[in-house]
């Protein structure tokens, strides 16, 4: 199945969103798409989604094409020889994120506060760390996405993003996702105030950075969903 990116073409009048869950959901929409291009990298470099036992062994195979890659390539970088769209699906992605960010301007414009807009302004959250903490939330809001990101990391015990698969959701670049490292370190302002943790999963050792997990913290989802109150523990990055 060759997946085909929707380019959403921007009005001239943006509609405002109706209340703060239709913002929410419309956010996760968007990140659908970058999983969306993800998946097919992924299929047209050559993972096989009818290979029942994929993520539980490493073949012979896959260590020989590893051992083919350069620094920085993953299983998403070698092409088997299906065609992918890149200038297709990239101008569908930043469309559907303009869109989104511009409807969240007109919703506040309106007059018609949001907990989302409300939460990135608190928190001062870039537009990249908006995106990161949408990755981390989408598998708390469709149980589907944990079945995509497992695919995506070749593992089918890995439910949650790990820091790597949310950097290769966010760029196609290996320099600016060295840069973009720091967002996810202890420093970090996403975890600094909270709004998300980082955490390795069932290992005596301490992960590398990019092998740990993210999941949004306290509740961070049942907030932006509408309901009362952020977790106490969470800490507004402007106090």
């Amino acid at each position: 199945m060759t997946l085909s990116p929707t380019i959403e073409v921007i009005e001239e009048r943006v509609r405002p969103f109706a209340d703060s869950l239709e913002q929410l959901l419309a956010g996760i929409a968007y990140i659908d798409l970058r999983v969306r291009w993800a998946v097919a990298r992924a299929r047209s470099h050559g993972l096989d989604p009818d290979d029942e036992f994929r993520g539980l062994y490493i073949s012979e195979d896959q260590v020989d094409r590893l051992l083919g890659y350069d620094i920085g390539n993953n299983l998403w970088t070698k092409p088997n020889g299906q065609q992918i769209s890149e200038n297709e699906w990239k101008a569908a992605i930043s469309n559907a994120k303009e869109s989104w960010h511009r409807r969240s301007e007109a919703t506040v414009e309106n007059g018609t506060p949001t907990l989302l807009s409300q939460l990135i302004k608190n928190f001062q959250l870039s537009p990249v760390e908006v995106d990161a903490l949408l990755i981390a939330i989408a598998s708390e809001i469709d149980p589907r996405y944990e079945r995509l990101y497992s695919y995506l990391q070749d593992d089918v015990t890995k439910k949650r993003p790990s820091v790597d698969l949310v950097l290769n959701l966010l760029t196609d670049s290996f320099e600016e996702k060295i840069r973009m490292r720091r967002l996810f370190t202890n420093e970090g302002h996403l975890l600094r105030s909270r709004l998300l943790v980082r955490f390795a999963s069932g290992q005596a050792h301490e992960s590398a950075l990019l092998g740990q997990y993210l999941r949004p913290a306290g509740r961070v989802v049942e907030h932006l969903a509408g309901f009362a109150g952020l977790d106490s523990e969470l800490v507004n990055s402007t106090s």
